[in-house]
C-alpha cells in the first residue's frame, strides 16, 4: 500500500467500523467526537452502501452488505461509548434507528 493510502484506509476502519480503535487514547476520541460528531454518519453511509448493493450487486458496497457490514457498523463503539449522544442515534443491524426505518 502507497504511504498516503496507509493512514487512509486505517483511519476509514476506525470510522467506519471502530477497527483499531484501541489505537487512540480516550481522550483523543472524545475530543474528535465533540468537534466532529458522528451525528447521522453511520445509517447515512449503511443506507448508500445498500442502494448502491441493490443497483450494483457485484459492487464492493454489495459485498460488504452481503458479509454482514451492517452488524460490524451497528457495533462500532463511537457510534455509542456511552449510549447514544444528542443529535446521534444508535443503529441496528437492520438499519433501524431509535425513530424506525431509515434509508433512501
Amino acid at each position: 500500500m502507497d504511504p498516503e493510502g496507509h493512514p487512509l484506509a486505517r483511519s476509514t476502519a476506525t470510522d467506519v467500523t471502530g477497527e483499531d480503535l484501541d489505537d487512540h487514547a480516550p481522550g483523543f476520541r472524545a475530543e474528535v467526537l465533540e468537534r466532529y460528531p458522528r451525528l447521522d454518519f453511520t445509517r447515512d453511509l449503511l443506507a448508500y452502501f445498500r442502494a448502491r448493493a441493490e443497483r450494483e450487486p457485484d459492487s464492493s458496497p454489495a459485498g460488504a452488505v452481503r458479509t454482514g457490514l451492517a452488524t460490524v457498523m451497528a457495533a462500532n463503539p463511537l457510534d455509542a461509548p456511552s449510549g447514544p449522544s444528542p443529535g446521534r442515534e444508535a443503529v441496528s443491524p437492520d438499519g433501524r434507528g431509535a425513530r424506525g426505518p431509515r434509508g433512501p
